[in-house]
């Protein structure tokens, strides 16, 4: 069995300026809330530049330490990793790996369009160029008669859709007219 929603019932505005009150109403709420929002901003900045400054502190004390530790390991890898046979060490308070990264590719963006060419250019090398084939929705859409009828299964143009939206006047402190 479905639980039924209540939902309360809203009263329609009974005039235009029912609705202009409204409006206001909505201006002054709008207002208000962004008050609010700002004394929390204003309570809440010295709080976290507070707060970055301490964590800023202990973050260096801890790249030190950390740095200190990573110096010895190395020195001491060996030992460490029962001759190299595995990547960690297992010490009373913590475990120190050895990780190697995955490889990867890195292209220079701005001579991206240069390296695209080269790889072009040598049949061994044209391989590693990736062709993306995307729909062009901006030109489907001007020509939208071609695909009305549902000619192509899959492309549907939808008509633009009404919005009903309030934005209540308010003038800026200290805005010139």
């Amino acid at each position: 069995m479905s639980k039924k929603i209540k939902t309360q019932a809203i009263m329609s505005a009974q005039s235009r300026a029912e609705v202009v009150d409204n409006i206001a109403q909505m201006g002054a709420l709008q207002r208000e809330i962004l008050r609010l929002n700002a004394e929390l901003n204003d309570q809440i900045t010295p709080l976290k530049q507070a707060c970055d400054e301490k964590v800023a502190k202990l973050q260096a004390q801890i790249n030190v330490l950390s740095e200190s530790c990573h110096i010895w390991c190395e020195a001491n890898r060996a030992e460490l990793t029962d001759n190299h046979r595995v990547k960690f060490a297992d010490l009373s308070t913590g475990v120190v790996k050895w990780r190697i990264k995955n490889p990867s590719v890195s292209i220079s963006q701005k001579n991206g369009a240069e390296v695209i060419d080269r790889l072009l250019q040598n049949p061994n090398y044209k391989r590693f160029v990736r062709e993306k084939l995307e729909v062009n929705r901006e030109l489907i859409l001007q020509y939208p008669e071609m695909f009305e009828d549902n000619q192509i299964l899959g492309i549907k143009i939808k008509r633009g859709e009404e919005d009903f939206v309030i934005e209540p006047n308010f003038d800026e402190v200290g805005a010139k007219a």
